[in-house]
């Protein structure tokens, strides 16, 4: 009898946790709202320390487009200033996102800390950007 209920209730267990079908997180969205999004570089960190400007005005604007085009551009020369260009992967799986510019440089990042109001760009070896970004959403004004 307790050799009965004790498959039985194995069963009952192994069969509830092999229906359950787990899907990857997609962060393409968090990126780019499925249209554009407008993210602060809220700290740029080298060696541990922050070296980004403390003022918001000062700070550089990076915009993820859904057709993976990114901007990069400074809050205070939002419309005086070209904005840098490049496009953008993002894999979601490994975690991962590298950005092609327009003249052949690229930064290739992890993404070690993703929230809903903040990621944390990491640089992969190889990145001709050396420093770590930490992005924010675009601030209510």
């Amino acid at each position: 009898m307790k050799l009965i209920t004790l498959i039985a209730v194995m069963g009952l267990l192994t069969a509830c946790v092999e229906s359950i079908n787990l899907n990857s997180v997609d962060y393409n969205s968090l990126f780019n709202d499925n249209n554009s999004k407008v993210w602060m570089v809220d700290q740029v960190l080298q060696d541990g320390d922050n070296v980004a400007p403390t003022i918001d005005l000062q700070k550089d604007l990076i915009i993820f487009h859904e057709s993976r085009v990114v901007d990069i551009v400074p809050l205070a020369d939002i419309y005086k200033s070209t904005p840098k260009k490049g496009s953008y992967y993002l894999d979601s799986e490994e975690k991962t996102m590298s950005i092609e510019f327009m003249d052949k440089s690229e930064w290739i990042f992890d993404l070690n800390y993703i929230t809903e109001d903040s990621v944390l760009f990491i640089p992969q070896e190889g990145s001709q950007l050396q420093f770590s970004l930490k992005l924010k959403p675009f601030p209510e004004l």
